[in-house]
């Protein structure tokens, strides 16, 4: 396919701001479309970043600009209809944001579509693309801190599908992308909204690993050592991960630090852009670099369609751990693959029902 690729953007939002200043960044994309139903948000969009032409229908941007590429950009009770249309508008390539779907069921759908078909799928997980993060990865799989034993990933505020699918997939990254045997988790889910959905308080999610690995997720009001953390546990040391930047090694040797701020690794370096601003959007050109590469034959990247569903997955099966109170194995099967609401809505109704006996 000849370059630039033609890139229309679904959900005119803020992360949706994110896509398009990476795309601008690039000289192999161009944004040619958007839509949102909000006329106001569609206006402020194309006026900032150029954007052409702009739709309050999604099914009609599709159609009469054919992009090769789609940024679905909404909450996630619309990325399955999106993510469909896209695909049967002819799109090589889709960059859809976290969570990914809604529901054991879209989610199955959205593998068999991608098995069907050619399209390339990356997801919003730019965080493993971080310097910190993949020199936490290199220092716990080289054996720096002895056999890899545990990992903890907090997130103060954040619910274990949006911002928490952040921490499944970075956990899942820091293990060499090693396939999760089955969860446990719980949640306190009441009354809180958000994203379009039901939110939960609290969560904490149990992984086991089938390389004998355990992990833990926590999200909500009160977290581990708070805000944003990480913990990897070595048989002979440990690894702390501070507000994404900052690593505390302990090990043989003693404990010593390193920073790495919003400094870009040499992968970034070599793609000759300008600084992004804020600058740890660096993560996002590198995700996109990764993109293009696979869009022309090459393989596909960490946040690839494979670890982005896998993510999903987990998400969906902490759930309904939580519903089952039990635990779930992985991958799901069954019945638990043919529900079609978001786990959460089920967690609320449990919830009331309890207060009410």
């Amino acid at each position: 396919m000849r370059k630039p690729y033609r890139v229309a953007i679904v959900g005119c939002g803020r992360i949706a701001a994110t896509h398009a200043s990476t795309y601008r960044r690039h000289p192999d994309f161009e944004i040619v479309a958007a839509a949102d139903i909000d006329a106001d948000a569609l206006g402020r969009f194309q006026d900032g970043f150029d954007v052409p032409a702009g739709f309050s229908d999604y099914t009609e941007m599709l159609a009469e600009t054919e992009p090769d590429i789609v940024s679905i950009c909404t909450f996630v009770g619309l990325h399955w209809p999106i993510f469909k249309a896209a695909v049967e508008a002819g799109a090589c390539g889709i960059v859809c944001e976290k969570p990914m779907f809604n529901s054991p069921s879209e989610l199955a759908r959205a593998r068999k579509l991608v098995d069907e078909s050619a399209v390339k799928v990356v997801s919003g997980h730019m965080r493993r693309y971080g310097a910190a993060h993949q020199r936490a990865r290199e220092l716990f799989l080289g054996g720096a801190i002895g056999d890899p034993v545990f990992i903890a990933g907090t997130l103060e505020g954040g619910e274990m599908a949006e911002m928490g699918a952040h921490w499944i997939d970075l956990i899942r990254f820091f293990n060499g992308d090693a396939r999760v045997e089955w969860v446990m988790a719980q949640t306190n889910m009441q009354d809180k909204r958000r994203w379009g959905h039901a939110v939960e308080d609290n969560a904490l999610l149990y992984m086991q690993f089938e390389n004998g690995l355990k992990a833990v997720y926590e999200g909500g009001q009160t977290v581990l050592n708070g805000d944003l953390y990480s913990l990897l546990q070595g048989s002979a040391g440990s690894i702390q991960i501070v507000q994404e930047n900052d690593l505390i090694v302990s090990d043989k040797a003693g404990v010593r630090r390193e920073n790495f701020g919003n400094e870009p690794p040499d992968a970034w370096k070599a793609y000759g852009l300008e600084m992004p601003d804020p600058p740890w959007n660096y993560k996002w050109d590198i995700l996109l670099r990764e993109f293009v590469v696979w869009l022309e034959g090459g393989e596909e990247p960490g946040a690839g369609f494979t670890n982005a569903a896998t993510a999903t997955e987990i998400y969906l099966a902490a759930y309904w751990s939580a519903i089952r109170r039990e635990k779930v194995e992985l991958p799901l099967r069954g019945a638990d693959f043919e529900s079609d609401e978001w786990p959460g809505e089920i967690l609320v109704r449990q919830a009331k029902d309890g207060r009410r006996s």
